[in-house]
């Protein structure tokens, strides 16, 4: 049996580690949280007696992700399969692999979206391979981004309403509770759990318990543990997260002067869990709020296509992290379809700018390329408002309730700037909204000039790192792809430092500089 990455032989060590590129920052950590160390001839003993065939294993090819171990197997008999084993940072192992298996398989059995067969898996880590796993069989085809191009439009727009019809089943299903779908044999003991009803769930096979999202990993087992049976519980169960976050500190390795305090945030949160008493049971957004299953991470990479047509889509992947959450919050356009900073809401038939004649040549070409993507995003618009009327409805309530939940349950990451906003937003917007009687805080003129200068020092703070991350093509742990020359980057990322220092230098000593720069470990 022979063990590969990227075409080249590897070590069994090599295999555990982390090698799918580099890091810009909290490098050895960010290593670290993706070793897994396992048994591979368990793993593969276990992969060659299950499948389409029996055969021994010839080939383990590491593709890795960002959250999971994934294998490529390969048979004598040419059979391929997929193992995939969570790493430290997907949060609690048991839990992750079990709600993936959970929700694929209840997406399979219940909906006609395609998604891999699973042979085996184990949410035990004293299992022979030593670690949890899945092994499911091997997406057929091609993944939407390698041929998305050479695509006409009207097989994108069939592609488009294939994708609405099949979000639209699985949106159809009327959970019981917020949290994440398990296998009822996988949580045992005194946890509680949500039975599904057999109107959704024939054979009792699954249950709702616990968010398996990372994010809860710190929380207490007794906050974490509950699935949510209203929206208040949800939105309450939020805050008190956050909370708890900010005591167990510390804050963030990024923190800046927006922050503010332990004890203003927390106390920020308190009028927050205060005002979820009274939004969570609004009828204008409840009627938008029934817990949905939703898969929110669907980018072209997720997506396969089949080899002989490339508008037929032959599999949907990574239903890691996949939780039910309210239709409000889960509604949105696929990854690949989000629609343009000038996209025009509604039936509006979108156009070229009216000075297009006047563009040179590369104007013209970017004002094509916009309107292809605005004519993409609105084809998925128009076909959630023919074949999912639920979901369109709940991406047009009011903006600042879907922002409401994003902001409480990122105050730890982001500080409390944002969450501020919103409930001044909605302080001053009470009536308009349709809430009962009066809003339960208020913000003096006082506390609204001290938010406005904090929130504008969050807002270049957030544009910094943004602005980072975009030029330097990475993510928020600074991800640079194996392809990519690594000390390039690094020589990229400190120019761009260097010119943001300049930038910044009548307003930002050097040290508050670099504490907003995302990337400037190691910059001297």
């Amino acid at each position: 049996m022979s063990l590969i990455c990227r075409g080249k032989t590897i070590s069994r060590d090599e295999l555990y580690q982390y090698t799918n590129g580099r890091f810009l920052t909290q490098e050895k950590h960010q290593r670290d949280c993706r070793y897994v160390r396992f048994d591979v001839d368990a793993l593969c003993e276990i992969a060659a007696s299950i499948g389409p065939s029996a055969s021994p294993v010839r080939e383990v090819e590491k593709l890795e992700g960002g959250f999971s171990k994934a294998l490529r197997i390969q048979k004598e008999d040419g059979t391929e399969l997929v193992a995939k084993i969570p790493c430290p940072n997907a949060g609690p192992a048991r839990y992750t692999t079990a709600s993936e298996v959970a929700v694929q398989e209840y997406v399979r059995d219940s909906t006609s979206i395609p998604v891999p067969y699973i042979y085996a898996w184990s949410s035990d880590r004293s299992n022979p391979v030593g670690a949890e796993y899945i092994i499911m069989e091997k997406a057929t085809g091609v993944q939407l981004f390698r041929v998305w191009g050479q695509l006409e439009e009207a097989r994108k727009l069939a592609m488009i309403k294939k994708l609405a019809e099949w979000e639209s089943q699985l949106m159809a299903v009327n959970f019981p509770a917020y949290g994440s779908l398990y296998p009822r044999k996988a949580i045992q003991g005194d946890e509680m759990t949500i039975t599904l009803p057999e109107s959704i769930d024939r054979f009792r096979f699954y249950h709702i318990g616990r968010s398996c999202d990372p994010t809860w990993s710190s929380a207490r087992q007794d906050l974490a543990s509950e699935p949510w049976s209203s929206l208040t519980e949800f939105g309450t169960a939020l805050a008190t997260r956050e909370i708890r976050r900010i005591l167990l500190g510390p804050r963030s390795v990024d923190a800046v002067p927006h922050n503010g305090t332990a004890a203003e945030t927390i106390h920020l949160l308190e009028t927050t869990i205060e005002l979820m008493q009274i939004i969570g049971s609004h009828a204008d957004l409840v009627q938008h709020a029934k817990p949905t299953l939703c898969h929110t991470d669907l980018h072209m990479g997720n997506i396969f296509v089949s080899d002989n047509d490339h508008a037929e889509i032959s599999a949907i992947i990574d239903w890691q992290f996949t939780q039910i959450a309210p239709l409000f919050m889960q509604a949105r356009w696929p990854i690949f379809l989000n629609a343009p900073k000038n996209y025009p809401v509604g039936f509006v038939m979108p156009k070229l700018p009216e000075n297009y004649e006047e563009l040179d040549a590369d104007g013209k070409e970017l004002a094509k390329y916009e309107l292809k993507q605005i004519m993409a995003a609105k084809a998925y618009e128009v076909r959630c408002f023919l074949d999912n009327k639920d979901a369109y409805d709940a991406m047009n309530i009011p903006r600042v309730y879907r922002e409401l939940f994003i902001r409480c349950g990122q105050t730890w990451e982001e500080g409390p700037a944002p969450l501020r906003a919103c409930l001044i937003e909605i302080s001053d917007s009470w009536e308009d909204l349709g809430l009962p009687g009066v809003c339960p805080y208020k913000f003096d003129d006082e506390d609204i000039q001290k938010h406005s200068a904090e929130f504008d020092e969050y807002e270049e703070w957030h544009s910094a790192r943004e602005s980072a991350r975009e030029y330097l093509d990475t993510d928020a742990d600074g991800w640079i792809s194996p392809e990519v020359d690594f000390a390039q980057k690094q020589e990229q990322n400190r120019a761009l430092f260097n010119l943001f220092t300049e930038r910044m230098a009548d307003r930002k000593s050097l040290e508050d500089a670099r504490r907003m720069w995302p990337f400037a470990e190691g910059i001297l």
